[in-house]
């Protein structure tokens, strides 16, 4: 998908690990895809400081998902997902890693 006013959307493949690869000449990335498994995401790349991350994992209807933030993420502890709902991460970068500045699960 294209770059639009500095975003950048990332649809990647569902699976046991989802790995994003960061560009850094954009201001935003927004992550986007099913879960139907747990799922470590990690970060490829480095992040320059500012630039912002959303994850927005939508839950299957089978059970709740878990989310386990992998290499270039820290936040508050694994994202237990709600059957049918979406969750949204929203992360920061300093010091090439993506900080957790907020979240909300079950939407």
């Amino acid at each position: 998908m294209a770059d639009i006013a500095g975003c950048k959307a990332l649809t990647p493949t569902p699976g046991s690990t989802v790995t994003l690869t960061i560009d850094p000449t954009v201001a935003v990335h927004i992550a986007t895809w099913t879960a139907a498994q747990a799922t470590t995401i990690n970060v490829s790349g480095t992040p320059p400081d500012g630039q912002r991350l959303v994850l927005i994992v939508v839950n299957d209807g089978v059970l709740p998902r878990v989310l386990t933030l992998g290499t270039g993420l820290l936040g508050n502890g694994v994202i237990t997902g709600v059957l049918s709902k979406n969750s949204v991460v929203s992360m920061v970068a300093y010091g090439g890693t993506f900080y957790e500045s907020g979240r909300t699960v079950g939407i």
